[in-house]
């Protein structure tokens, strides 16, 4: 599969996921780094810094994008397993 392709459905994977992804962060079984990783997306998502400004339109969305994708993915991956089954996401995303 490309690298497109495989980004892609992470990408489709996390628009369905991500209010889920964020509610089983602040369970109280999941680890404090959890948390304040997704804290500092949030800031980083609504911060005027970044790593290609939005002016410059699609390229500053995509990186926005794409930063917050990984992040999520990163997230939960590092989610206990019982919170992952316990919100539903065990699936081949959520541990690749």
């Amino acid at each position: 599969m490309s690298i497109l392709l495989k980004w892609f459905s992470r990408f489709r994977w996390l628009t369905g996921n991500a209010l889920t992804i964020m509610k089983a962060v602040w369970d109280k079984r999941s680890p404090w780094q959890a948390k304040a990783a997704m804290i500092a997306m949030l800031v980083y998502a609504i911060s005027p810094l970044d790593l290609i400004p939005e002016f410059l339109m699609l390229f500053g969305i995509i990186d926005d994008l794409f930063l917050l994708t990984l992040g999520f993915n990163w997230l939960a991956k590092r989610l206990p397993e019982e919170v992952r089954r316990d919100y539903g996401l065990m699936t081949d995303q959520a541990s690749v």
